[in-house]
């Protein structure tokens, strides 16, 4: 019901966009899976990207690293959108907009990662 309501709706108020983006990242925060094996390699990339020294493997760091993913991605596609924004590309933003904006090695493989799941 909320998204049907929101979706569409104008955004005016910066708070307003805060309270959709954080519906969504909870959102998407709950759809990871529980298993998080099969994302080694991209837990693997994020621990050496922020320079951690802790393992994933406990309820705080799987807490961390699920949070801290999902804020990451939310983010940098934001980001993404404004630099695609100041562009003035007649083209509509998509995923691969937001790969060409943020040449960075670990967000590239999110992005891939996110539209290529396995």
């Amino acid at each position: 019901m909320t998204r049907s309501v929101t979706d569409f709706a104008p955004i005016a108020d910066p708070a307003d966009l805060a309270k959709a983006l954080a519906w969504q990242v909870r959102n998407a925060k709950d759809a990871l899976p529980d298993d998080l094996k099969p994302v080694a390699p991209l837990l693997d990339g994020y621990r050496n990207t922020l320079g951690l020294s802790f393992d994933f493997d406990d309820e705080k760091g799987d807490r961390f690293f699920r949070s801290s993913l999902i804020q990451t991605a939310f983010c940098s596609l934001f980001a993404a959108w404004i630099l695609w924004n100041r562009t003035e590309d007649a083209e509509p933003f998509d995923l691969e907009m937001a790969q060409e904006h943020l040449r960075i090695p670990f967000l590239e493989q999110l992005f891939h990662d996110i539209r290529h799941p396995h």
